[in-house]
């Protein structure tokens, strides 16, 4: 019924095509898919589903850092591998130990403006205005901050700063596009940080090419994301959109706002997927006393985790 999570197979899709990042020069379609291979038999020997490396199974930040390196391996030879399992546990580490080792970095935040709602609520922290919290981090260390919404054309606030800008932070909502020709401007560039979750914005084939590290907050957004599913789904099964529409226009004819609208209660429920974000939502399904809750997902739940629920998996949609 609905489509959760980022399947942990679909991270090669991620890179490999939706990304068009080509196999390396000598490596055919058939190696990269071998090197693949090889990790989901790691999974499969350590007993953590593909759909959801995060379910609270030891393995988890093992298997992680392992198909980091496969995918390094495969494409992005010019990077060199991580050789510590914290650092997947702790994705910061990277950006701490980078601030704290080096002098005087020029760290550049593209973020948007937040205006009064900003003001009233500090927690609006991808704003300019709320400067994700780390100014006064940031300059105790000795370095510089400049934080700005300007990020538009050749005279924009971000093209002028990121020439000698030595970490590069942006947000999901509100972007700076570093494309190739800006990046080979970047002279000084060793990072670039995504404050939430994704990297369209960054052309990883040229960040690969100069090493520049590409993170992001992995999972940071998986609540919200399934408390925004509950409520899309509830939203449908009430039929209330077109409730809402019929009484904004000064309408009102209850049946055939009723003929649509159904309660939750007793109905067979469906996640496609259970990652870290579909498990949550079958986990918020569980007090709506539905009839069944299904999920399909490459490989199962732990056993342990399907109970928890009381969701069976379907193999074939």
């Amino acid at each position: 019924m609905i489509g959760m999570g980022r399947q942990v197979s679909t991270m090669v899709t991620c890179y490999a095509r939706a990304r068009n990042v080509p196999c390396p020069p000598g490596m055919d379609a058939v190696t990269l898919a071998e090197r693949l291979a090889a990790w989901h038999l790691l999974v499969a020997e350590s007993g953590v589903s593909l759909g959801d490396l995060s379910v609270s199974h030891p393995n988890s930040p093992r298997l992680r850092w392992q198909l980091s390196n496969l995918i390094k391996g495969a494409t992005m030879s010019a990077v060199k591998a991580s050789t510590s399992v914290s650092s997947f546990q702790q994705p910061n580490q990277h950006l701490n130990h980078l601030l704290n080792t080096t002098l005087n970095m020029k760290v550049l935040a593209i973020l948007y403006n937040g205006f009064q709602a900003a003001k009233a609520e500090p927690r609006l922290l991808g704003t300019v205005e709320n400067e994700l919290g780390i100014r006064k981090y940031l300059e105790s260390l000795g370095h510089e901050y400049i934080v700005t919404s300007s990020k538009e054309g050749p005279d924009s606030d971000f093209q002028k700063h990121i020439a000698d800008a030595d970490i590069l932070i942006t947000t999901p909502f509100h972007p700076g596009y570093l494309t190739r020709d800006l990046m080979n401007k970047a002279k000084n560039l060793k990072l670039c940080v995504t404050a939430g979750v994704g990297s369209d914005h960054i052309d990883l084939n040229a960040a690969v090419q100069r090493q520049i590290q590409v993170l992001e907050v992995s999972g940071s957004n998986v609540v919200s994301v399934a408390e925004q599913v509950m409520m899309s789904i509830l939203l449908l099964v009430r039929n209330f959109v077109p409730a809402h529409e019929m009484a904004a226009r000064g309408d009102w004819q209850v049946s055939d706002i009723a003929r649509n609208a159904f309660d939750l209660e007793g109905k067979v429920i469906g996640t496609l997927g259970a990652g870290r974000i579909g498990y949550r939502v079958l986990q918020r399904l569980v007090p709506f006393n539905p009839k069944e809750l299904l999920y399909y997902d490459y490989n199962p739940l732990p056993v342990d985790a399907e109970k928890t629920v009381g969701a069976r998996r379907v193999t074939d949609i």
